[in-house]
């Protein structure tokens, strides 16, 4: 950080740096690309190309996935996890570095789905554990696997 593009604040007990628009604006805060190397049912691995995941398109898979389920004079929601999970990583796959896509109707085919969406084709192709493994990552990369504590410690030992 250059001292021109950040403002000093001191109280009683620490001295805290603020970043400037400036500096902000010079940074690039566009979509976050990474990889992750998952496993296939069969044993075999690959390595698939994947993006982070913008809020509004997480809440939008969230939505998408959660039922409503009464009790008495309760409504509370239930996620589908499996399908949440596929969708996400359908979400996340980077179709520019790959021609991997999970509603393909040959992939669906060879992997015995009845119909080519991510719901069907992914649990079809990939291991349960390669489909945590990219959940992870992917979580990782959208910002999604902090919680608030582990936020606030972050932002305290920078």
């Amino acid at each position: 950080m250059s001292e021109q593009n950040v403002k000093e604040v001191k109280n009683e007990r620490e001295t805290v740096q603020f970043s400037s628009l400036e500096e902000l604006l010079s940074t690039d805060i566009d979509t976050t690309r990474d990889q992750v190397t998952v496993t296939l049912r069969g044993g075999n691995e690959i390595t698939l190309p994947i993006v982070s995941v913008d809020p509004d398109v997480e809440a939008a898979i969230r939505k998408k996935c959660t039922k409503y389920l009464k009790d008495k004079a309760q409504r509370f929601p239930v996620i589908d996890d499996l399908k949440y999970n596929c969708l996400m990583i359908d979400a996340a796959t980077d179709t520019t570095r790959t021609t991997i896509r999970w509603n393909d109707k040959k992939l669906a085919d060879k992997v015995g789905a009845m119909i080519a969406t991510p719901i069907e084709v992914i649990p079809k192709v990939l291991s349960l554990g390669g489909i945590v493994k990219a959940i992870e990552r992917i979580s990782e990369i959208s910002g999604l696997n902090q919680n608030f504590d582990e936020m606030v410690e972050e932002v305290k030992n920078s």
